[in-house]
Formats: structure tokens, C-alpha cells, sequence
């Protein structure tokens, strides 16, 4: 089957499944994105422009997450590797979906953005002088409303060319990894599957807050500047060389990350508790033996909650060093934090808690909601709480 075959085919399952165009998504979703800029405008034109780079952030990083999905981890994934269809025509085709929810989450951050265009002129041009003191001659540099909307504009476009292209062009590289015999035991290749686009992004999201700046700035300063042209050339480059390597492993990706999935649920391969885990477990008394089994569980069945919680530790780190804003500290934190309330979720339900049996054992409640306990603050004070602490000391 070739790539024009094969997207014919998509073209007639999506009218099948008769869901809303990806791009009326975007505008739909960039609706209410446009009334919490709006709101947030009307304190100052710095204060909407920081609520725009925090919305960008937050819809971009979900793109991001999602570019897995576009590729390999599909519901249709075993069948597609099943099927007479080469590497390459596997890849245009998911690329082009990967493009397409890059293109919606543009428009929606773009429409976003509408509100800074219609701010006072007079509010724009004091937010983003140059320089504070007057001149002897010629004009202050400052921004227009326009251009302070198409500067923001500029910052989603370089956002959408790395979800479109430079996080697909990471992700296949990390899946080749698994394919080409690189990664011998399964679970740390399922960790490698998030934790290598998941650091890419992180770096991509550091970076744009390093560079926010220019948003209320005329000229592009070296931050700036390497920002907007590395990451589109990055981009260029990912997908250029991940299309070139698509004819030989994108098949073999699909078919092996299906095994992958159905071999994590398959058996349970129990291993001994960390140090780390063994010095909490000592800590919880009767609550010790839940723990122990919820820790190795986890590490089992929810490898993506390390690679996840690396990504935030770097992050952070990484923010620190560059003395960030507390605001975008909380920002980065409270994201771990509402991933860390779906872990505790993932912890009270299978397959890592079965409660009609637990019930039955000589446990009590009381020990097993301790149990999760634990180990929901000590993965938050290892990967959020350290990080964020020597942040917020590089920053003070």
C-alpha cells in the first residue's frame, strides 16, 4: 500500500467515525483560551502576556504528549503492523495526523492571542520600551499592538513546528531504539519511550520561557534568537532524518511497541525494592508490606511515572540554573502536581490495587491508604519537591 492509498483510507475511516474536524477543535478551544488572556490583560499588558506563554505552554505540552499516540501507541497499531504497508507510507501517515493536531493547537494559541492585538496602543508602547529613560533624539523601540500579537504568534508557530515535526522525528528515534535491540529489558524500554520525547520537551518548554523576553521586546536577543531559529531547524532536521529511517523501522516499531504493551501486562517480574524504597518502607511500620508491593507495581505496570517524574526533575533543575521566574516555577510544579493526583488514582485502582481482594487480607484500611501515601510524597519530594527547593533558592 502506498502513502496515497493508505491516506485515502484514513480520509474514509475519519468520515466513518464522523468526529469534529481538528481545526474546528482549535477555534473552539481557543475560545475560552481568548477570555482568560482577555481577563488577565485588563491588570497589565505583561501580566496577559505571561498568561498567553503559560496557556501556549500547557496546550503545546499536550500536543506533545499526544504525538506517541499519533504514531505507535494506537488502538489500531497491532493491525496496521499486521498489513501489507511499507515503513515510510506508515510514517507520512502518521506525521500528517501529528501535523494536523499541531496545526489545531496553533490556531487555538493563535486565537489566544487576539486579545493582545487590541489592547490600548498607548499601554503596549510603555510595556515594551527598549529602554526606560528619554532619549536626546529619535524614537523609543517599543512594539505596536500588532506586532506584540505577531511576536506572539511567531513563539506558537516555532511550538507548532516542533510538535509537528522535531517531537515525531524524537519519538521515532526513541521507538528505534527498542527495535533495534539497543534496550534488552522491556521496562526500561517502555520508560525510554517517555522519558526521551518527554526531556525533549522539557527543553523546548525552558526554552521558551528563556525567551520570553522578546515577546515585550523589539529585538531579538541572543536567548531569543536561539530559541526561534534552533528549534525550527532542529525541526527540519528530526523529520528529514526520521523519514529517512522510516522505510526500514516504522513497521517494526508498530509491531514491536504492540508486543511491548501486551508483554508489560503478561507476566509480573517482581523485582526487590530500591534503596530509596527500602529505607520509607522502614519508616511506615504495619504499612510496610503494602508499600513494598505498591512501589514494585508501579515500577512494573507505570514506567512512564519515572520517566515523567525525570522530566519534571530536569526541568526544574534546569529552570534553576537559569534563575526563572517563581511564576513559571509554580507553573512546572503545579502540572507535576496534577500528575501526581492521577498517580494516586492509578494507585487505588487495578491492576496495582484490587480492593475486594485487599479486603480480604489481614491489612488494614487504614495501613494501605497509608501505604499510598508514601509513596505519593516520596515521589513528589524526589522528582518535584528537590528540584523545585534549589529553584526557588537560585531565584530568591
Amino acid at each position: 500500500m502506498t502513502t496515497r492509498q493508505l491516506l485515502r483510507w484514513m480520509r474514509v475511516n475519519e468520515r466513518r467515525q464522523r468526529g469534529l474536524p481538528s481545526l474546528l477543535v482549535g477555534v473552539l478551544a481557543g475560545l475560552p483560551l481568548a477570555a482568560f488572556v482577555y481577563w488577565r490583560a485588563q491588570a497589565s499588558v505583561e501580566t496577559g502576556s505571561t498568561a498567553w506563554l503559560a496557556v501556549a505552554i500547557v496546550a503545546f505540552a499536550f500536543a506533545f504528549l499526544r504525538v506517541p499516540f499519533h504514531l505507535y501507541w494506537r488502538s489500531d497499531a497491532a493491525l496496521l503492523a499486521q498489513l501489507p504497508i511499507g515503513g515510510g507510507p506508515l510514517f507520512d501517515a502518521a506525521l500528517l495526523r501529528c501535523a494536523r493536531a499541531a496545526l489545531a493547537t496553533f490556531v487555538a494559541t493563535a486565537i489566544a492571542a487576539v486579545p493582545l492585538a487590541l489592547l490600548d496602543a498607548h499601554a503596549v508602547h510603555e510595556a515594551t520600551r527598549q529602554i526606560t529613560a528619554t532619549p536626546f533624539a529619535g524614537d523609543v523601540p517599543a512594539l505596536t499592538p500588532l506586532m506584540f500579537f505577531l511576536h506572539h504568534v511567531a513563539i506558537a508557530g516555532v511550538l507548532a513546528l516542533a510538535a509537528g515535526l522535531l517531537i515525531p522525528g524524537v519519538v521515532v528515534w526513541a521507538a528505534s531504539l527498542l527495535v533495534g535491540g539497543s534496550v534488552a529489558d522491556r521496562t526500561s524500554a517502555g520508560t525510554i519511550l517517555g522519558a526521551i520525547p518527554g526531556a525533549a520537551g522539557a527543553f523546548i518548554f525552558v526554552g521558551a520561557i528563556l525567551a520570553s523576553s522578546w515577546l515585550t521586546g523589539d529585538l531579538i536577543d541572543e536567548r531569543s534568537g536561539s530559541f526561534l531559529f534552533g528549534v525550527s531547524f532542529a525541526s527540519i532536521a528530526a523529520v528529514v532524518a526520521a523519514r529517512h529511517a522510516a522505510p526500514r523501522v516504522m513497521d517494526r516499531i508498530l509491531r514491536d511497541v504492540s508486543a511491548l504493551d501486551r508483554q508489560r501486562l503478561a507476566h509480573l517480574d517482581v523485582r526487590p525494592p530500591t534503596a530509596l524504597e527500602r529505607a520509607v518502607a522502614a519508616l511506615l511500620g504495619d504499612a510496610a508490606l503494602p508499600y513494598r508491593k505498591d512501589a514494585r507495581l508501579m515500577r512494573r505496570r507505570y514506567p512512564m511515572a519515572f520517566a515523567l517524574g525525570a522530566v519534571a526533575f530536569i526541568t526544574l533543575a534546569i529552570m534553576g540554573l537559569a534563575h526563572a521566574a517563581r511564576p513559571w516555577l509554580v507553573v512546572v510544579a503545579g502540572a507535576a502536581a496534577l500528575y501526581a493526583a492521577t498517580l494516586a488514582s492509578r494507585l487505588s485502582h487495578p491492576p496495582i490495587e484490587l480492593p475486594r481482594l485487599s479486603s480480604t487480607l489481614p491489612i488494614t484500611a487504614a495501613a494501605r491508604r497509608r501505604a499510598k501515601l508514601a509513596w505519593i510524597v516520596s515521589w513528589s519530594l524526589v522528582f518535584v519537591g528537590a528540584p523545585l527547593a534549589f529553584a526557588l533558592l537560585r531565584a530568591s
